[in-house]
């Protein structure tokens, strides 16, 4: 919850450490209630057994007197070898007992060697079995022998494709969006307009005209100067691809006021490309909404224009329709 939840770092991270430290309490707590209920062994105080954690010899009973080890946190296996006479006693100083040394049992020790090889040998058996299952489980692959027998190629779902467009002068075409989407379309001799109904709303343009000598930036400022002319520049695209042909791009504001003197904040992006002295526009206008957690693709954007994230497929679907290379 707390990944899919828009905190703050600082806040984040804090409630990782906040559910770390229940998880440990709550552990805490769970086996302390376990090794109070539990079943006990049948133990007699009078007995006298070396505790394995502190060294001590102390009475046998559920919990050491002296460092408070509970007696079944150890092996039955090493419980029962304490119980057993010792055949090689050692020394060990007493606690809760009349004040003296007593020859005990030693406690049993695992070395690390064995240790590391039972666990290398277990990793390795889980190991061989999880690989041997996912071979028997995966299928075997047909081998053709070609020729004669080439096999065939896969058939899967056909891809869906979006419409073209071809300028009436056959020097470029687009692809736009299909009947039944979210956009209304109408065309013009020489691009496509395209009207997003849903949302947001807005409207994306795509055309071409002769550059006549002109830079991708000039036309770009021609063309807002011409229909937004108090629009202010947001940045420069750096890098701008248009039909995959480097170019320019700009993102600005535009304020419209409506008749009762409100405002309302509108976002344009306008790249152009050039190529043969042809230049192919992709433009776009609609509400500023910036984006964030809760709307847009979930990360950042510096347009912050819904139609932005169903832009971009149709500005890289551009083609010049003269037989060059891009």
């Amino acid at each position: 919850m707390t990944e899919s939840l828009p905190f703050f770092q600082g806040l984040h991270v804090g409630l990782h450490l906040a559910i770390a430290v229940i998880a440990l309490l709550t552990l805490r707590i769970g086996v302390q209630a376990m090794l109070l209920h539990e079943e006990r062994d049948e133990t007699d105080p009078d007995q006298h057994v070396l505790c394995p954690h502190c060294d001590h010899v102390v009475p046998e009973t559920a919990f050491c007197p002296n460092c408070g080890v509970a007696t079944r946190a150890a092996s039955r296996t090493s419980r029962a070898a304490r119980r057993r006479p010792p055949d090689a006693p050692v020394v060990r100083p007493g606690y809760a007992v009349p004040a003296d040394s007593y020859e005990t049992v030693p406690a049993p020790y695992t070395t690390h060697t064995r240790l590391l090889t039972v666990l290398g040998a277990g990793a390795a058996v889980a190991t061989a079995a999880a690989v041997t299952v996912s071979v028997l489980a995966t299928p075997s692959v047909p081998r053709f022998v070609c020729p004669p027998d080439c096999g065939q190629p896969p058939i899967g779902k056909p891809v869906e494709t979006n419409p073209w467009f071809m300028s009436s002068d056959g020097r470029f075409s687009v692809q736009y969006p299909r009947p039944g989407t979210a956009y209304e379309v109408t065309f013009d001799p020489d691009g496509v307009n395209v009207d997003f109904i849903a949302g947001d709303t807005g409207r994306m343009q795509f055309f071409g005209q002769p550059a006549q000598g002109r830079t991708s930036k000039q036309i770009a400022d021609d063309l807002v100067g011409e229909k937004y002319p108090n629009a202010t520049t947001n940045y420069e695209i750096p890098n701008a691809l248009v039909g995959y042909q480097p170019g320019y791009g700009v993102v600005k504001d535009e304020y419209p006021q409506d008749a009762s003197g409100t405002f309302t904040r509108l976002r344009l992006l306008v790249m152009v490309a050039i190529k043969n002295n042809y230049a192919l526009v992709a433009a776009a206008i609609g509400p500023y909404h910036q984006f964030s957690p809760e709307f847009g693709s979930g990360h950042p954007s510096g347009v912050n224009m819904q139609l932005a994230l169903d832009m971009g497929k149709y500005v890289n679907s551009f083609i010049w329709r003269d037989n060059s290379r891009r």
